[in-house]
């Protein structure tokens, strides 16, 4: 339980929503019998598919334009890490009623890319009485990602789709350590897994690969003496968005993407994204295939207090 009451400060007074310290003192819930540990899906490669409604194609070489509350999302509810289903009619999220309330693993849905959110709800079945954070849907929508502190520690949990939703969640024990491991995010044409994990110093980006995963890998290019959090990574495998408080920033943590000409090879270095962050905690979401829309979170309106969510899109 290294660190863990260091980072239990620092995520109270100035983030609100706590992302990755779970508090080490609620009881695991009584469950059901969690599903076998079964790993990465077997599934084929999915055909990456931009929705027939997103309209014509941005440039990806521009900035994306100023930020905006993600639309028709609960002003109650506040919202951390927002991912989305490939086909971004549903949002997935770490939500909290109000400041210092339980973590709840959450969603909501729409009918179109135009139109709002409709009522956001808890996602029952995954979920426990413990801090649940970040979730998200692999692409063919059939395993959901997350971590929690319901075993006293930071660990990574997936829950699989049955006949009705989501099931009872069960721990990735293949990844998870001693140490904090979070923000769990699939890959599912590479059937990596990606997260974070403080297990060697600061919170850095690993990726675990295949059916069962195998040893975790450091993203080396990626990795800072700073802390790096919720990676993501578009399903053609060539972009990344991450949340860092490297290099000072704008302030807090910033929003950064890298990007590589192929699968085989490294990312380039980490670029900011001065255009999304702000002078406080700004935290990494999802970004569509076409590149053209950036959902994340930040506490900009009421810095150290609550967290909402946002949607950047580039011009066409």
């Amino acid at each position: 339980m290294r660190r863990w009451a260091g980072l239990f400060a620092v995520f109270a007074t100035a983030l609100a929503i706590v992302h990755v310290a779970c508090s080490s003192d609620e009881a695991a819930p009584d469950e059901s019998v969690p599903l076998p540990d079964r790993g990465a899906p077997e599934a084929a490669a999915p055909d990456v598919v931009v929705p027939a409604d997103a309209g014509p194609p941005c440039d990806p070489k521009k900035p994306f334009g100023a930020p905006t509350r993600i639309p028709g999302l609960d002003a109650a509810v506040m919202v951390a890490t927002p991912r989305l289903s490939h086909d971004e009619l549903t949002i997935y999220f770490t939500g909290r009623e109000e400041a210092g309330s339980v973590a709840r693993l959450m969603r909501a849905r729409r009918t179109s890319l135009s139109a709002p959110f409709g009522p956001s709800e808890i996602l029952t079945s995954p979920s426990s009485t413990s801090n649940d954070h970040d979730p998200s849907v692999s692409y063919d929508d059939q395993s959901l990602w997350f971590h929690s502190g319901r075993s006293g520690n930071a660990d990574l949990y997936m829950a699989v789709k049955g006949a009705a939703d989501f099931g009872a969640a069960t721990p990735i024990s293949a990844v998870n350590t001693d140490a904090g491991e979070a923000h769990a995010y699939f890959w599912q044409s590479g059937s990596q897994l990606w997260f974070t994990s403080d297990r060697a110093s600061s919170w850095d980006i690993y990726t675990s690969t295949g059916k069962g995963f195998g040893p975790p890998k450091l993203v080396a290019e990626l990795s800072s003496t700073a802390d790096d959090w919720q990676p993501m990574i578009t399903e053609d495998g060539l972009t990344t968005v991450f949340a860092s408080n490297r290099d000072g920033g704008a302030g807090g943590y910033d929003l950064y993407v890298a990007d590589r000409a192929d699968v085989g090879k490294p990312f380039g270095a980490p670029k900011r994204l001065a255009e999304a962050s702000s002078p406080t905690n700004d935290f990494a979401g999802w970004i569509s295939a076409d590149r053209c829309r950036l959902y994340f979170s930040s506490d900009r309106e009421a810095p150290g207090v609550r967290h909402a969510g946002y949607v950047a899109v580039r011009p066409r």
